[in-house]
C-alpha cells in the first residue's frame, strides 16, 4: 500500500520526525480534499483518526452486505 506524509505543523519545510505523520494515500487524499493543511498538530491527528474511522466503517458495511 502506498503511503504519504502530513506535516503536522503545516510547515512543508519542517522534516523533523515529530512533525511527520505517515498516512495512506486515501487518507492523504481525503485530508487534502477538506483543506485541513494549516491546523494545530493535535487537531490534525484527530482529523486523521476521524478519516480512518470513517474508512473502516465503510469497509465493514461493505463486507456485511
Amino acid at each position: 500500500m502506498k503511503k504519504g506524509y502530513i506535516h503536522l505543523d503545516g510547515n512543508c519545510l519542517n522534516f523533523s520526525p515529530e512533525n511527520l505523520l505517515t498516512v495512506s494515500i486515501n487518507e492523504l487524499r481525503e485530508f487534502n480534499k477538506k483543506k485541513y493543511q494549516k491546523l494545530h498538530p493535535d487537531y490534525v491527528r484527530a482529523v486523521i483518526t476521524g478519516i480512518r474511522l470513517k474508512q473502516k466503517i465503510k469497509e465493514l458495511e461493505e463486507t456485511d452486505e
